[in-house]
């Protein structure tokens, strides 16, 4: 291929140089796995080894060279003892009364070589990884090519089941959470449903926590659900109580953001989805919902 045309061609991907290649498998020195030992927390678990970090740091004088020699062995020849990598899966119950599996969070635990061998790595790539990632987070959405992920909006649980944790310490009634379901918690993924397809098991997971906040004012504590939550996102002049339906919004949201795209002359986003096959049918039925959502 000429040079010329190479060099106009688009690089299918970033590349680290080849120093930062080497920086990622040179020996680590001296100081810098004591550095990675002693960043470890006290009192945490042990491996199959039984040896906790606390051990290490308190006897340093006793174990530093014994460490350094085996870390630095490790990088020169590529090759790790088996006894290393052996990993101990504990379950953490996540309740005070656990009875189903997922009320258990399971982790793994190492034996101590293995964490600062595996630490002095990941500190070595974030950099690299700063240049290579392909997904970029913009004002809380996550922008990768491909599909979204399930995983790309944990972020939407977690916040909502820490207001929902923090808020079932102080016993409110119905209506008080009612007020604080319509206010606050609804409204948190409104932003993710405006620019991203949310997945419906997403949206599922999160009509769950707050039907059961609704019903229970924790998420721990189960109660009986008089009512379908579909029901309760009806207008109250119709029997419910006024709370948004998420899949109502998706379908308008996206609908209108669809429409945008499709309809905003001289895009990159209207020229990208033009190419593709089927799109006026596609953006003809989304103007029903940019009609819908701007009423």
């Amino acid at each position: 291929m000429d040079s010329t045309v190479e060099e106009e061609l688009p690089s299918p991907r970033e590349k680290i140089s080849d120093l930062e290649s080497q920086l990622l498998v040179i020996p680590p020195t001296d100081a810098e796995i004591k550095k990675t030992v002693f960043s470890f927390g006290r009192n945490k678990a042990p491996g199959c080894d039984g040896v906790t970090h606390s051990f290490f740091t308190h006897f340093w004088n006793f174990t530093e060279f014994d460490l350094n020699a085996a870390v630095k062995n490790f990088f020169a020849t590529g090759f790790m003892e088996a006894k290393w990598k052996e990993t101990l899966v504990v379950l953490i119950p996540k309740c005070s009364s656990p009875s189903l599996p997922e009320h258990y969070r399971p982790i793994s635990l190492c034996s101590t070589i293995y964490k600062v061998v595996a630490k002095i790595i990941a500190n070595r790539m974030k950099p690299a990884l700063q240049k290579l990632s392909n997904a970029i987070s913009y004002l809380g959405i996550m922008l990768r090519p491909g599909k979204v992920r399930i995983a790309d909006f944990d972020h939407l649980l977690d916040k909502i089941t820490c207001k929902i944790r923090a808020w079932g310490l102080r016993h409110l009634s119905m209506a008080g959470r009612s007020a604080l379901i319509r206010s606050t918690l609804s409204a948190i993924p409104l932003h993710a449903l405006a620019h991203s397809p949310v997945p419906t098991s997403v949206i599922n997971k999160i009509n769950s926590l707050l039907s059961t906040f609704f019903w229970s004012g924790a998420i721990d504590k189960h109660s009986l659900h008089y009512t379908k939550w579909t029901e309760l996102c009806l207008p109250k002049d119709k029997g419910g109580l006024g709370f948004k339906n998420l899949f109502q919004w998706r379908r308008i949201l996206m609908g209108k953001m669809a429409a945008r795209v499709g309809y905003t002359d001289g895009t990159v986003g209207k020229e990208s989805v033009q190419s593709r096959p089927g799109h006026l049918l596609q953006f003809e039925q989304a103007q029903y919902h940019k009609n819908n959502a701007e009423k």
